[in-house]
């Protein structure tokens, strides 16, 4: 056993955390409920679908507003309406939106996600009787109009992640088993809430495909970590009905600050 493991295992033996119970223990107070969006089979755009959840097809505008664009976009190009999401009771939404959209740029996208050729509108009331019908740019017809269902999830953060919300639960599972560190913490985490979710959904911790990406910020010893003002906002994944892919077979992850009304977003594929 090396000196760091060593120093670890004398850690927590002070804090009487040695065995697996005690790992799970340590992880069952992270778990939170997340929404998962489930995509319904695409099909022709309903009359008065502005006014449901759904991808593709019309969104809702008032009067007063235009169409998005990207501010860095290709000649400032229209952006895609992608989806948008009414907050209902029982959704893991930030209860000051009342309606949340997604607007993106297909055409001139790059590797990073999020340099100006996207848009979250979030509306903090709602007023229907000022909705304004805004025409739907011609060349846009990459998102397919498909009805969402939700389901109330459990969700725990992933493997790269454990150690933002406790430290000791790492280093327990690291403990635990020395050659496959991760191997503990993932199985506790299966029993608790079942697989990680890398479908599309709302609230809870992201399913990362490769490192985690919370948003970071620099911690009163100088040092980078993760930023606990933002929360995931929504995990948007690679979706067949209505016909979404973020790169190879990818997913998108929005974060909010609730405080300062900031968003934070990147994308992640194989």
């Amino acid at each position: 056993m090396d000196a760091y493991r060593e120093k670890q295992r004398a850690e927590l033996a002070e804090l009487n955390l040695k065995t697996k119970e005690d790992l799970e223990n340590l992880v069952k107070p992270l778990i939170k409920e997340a929404t998962k969006i489930i995509c319904k089979e695409s099909s022709e755009s309903l009359e008065n679908s502005h006014l449901s959840s759904h991808f593709g097809g019309q969104p809702y505008f008032e009067k007063g507003e235009e169409w998005p664009k990207g501010e860095d976009s290709i000649d400032n190009c229209d952006l895609e309406f992608v989806f948008q999401i009414f907050n209902e009771e029982g959704l893991q939404l930030p209860d000051n939106i009342k309606l949340l959209q997604f607007f993106y740029d297909f055409e001139g996208y790059t590797s990073v996600m999020f340099e100006g050729g996207w848009f979250i509108k979030i509306y903090e009331t709602i007023n229907p009787e000022n909705y304004l019908f805004i025409e739907k740019p011609k060349e846009h017809n990459t998102v397919k109009y498909c009805e969402m269902e939700f389901k109330t999830i459990k969700s725990l953060p992933d493997w790269d992640g454990i150690d933002a919300y406790c430290e000791n639960a790492k280093k327990l599972s690291c403990v635990l088993g020395e050659k496959k560190p991760w191997e503990n913490y993932e199985k506790i985490a299966k029993k608790l809430v079942g697989k990680s979710n890398f479908g599309s959904q709302l609230g809870g911790y992201g399913s990362w495909i490769q490192n985690n990406g919370n948003p970071r910020t620099k911690l009163n010893n100088g040092e980078w970590g993760f930023d606990e003002n933002y929360a995931l906002l929504f995990q948007l994944a690679s979706e067949e009905e209505p016909d979404l892919m973020w790169g190879d077979n990818g997913l998108v992850y929005v974060f909010y600050n609730k405080s300062t009304k900031e968003i934070k977003g990147e994308w992640q594929c194989y």
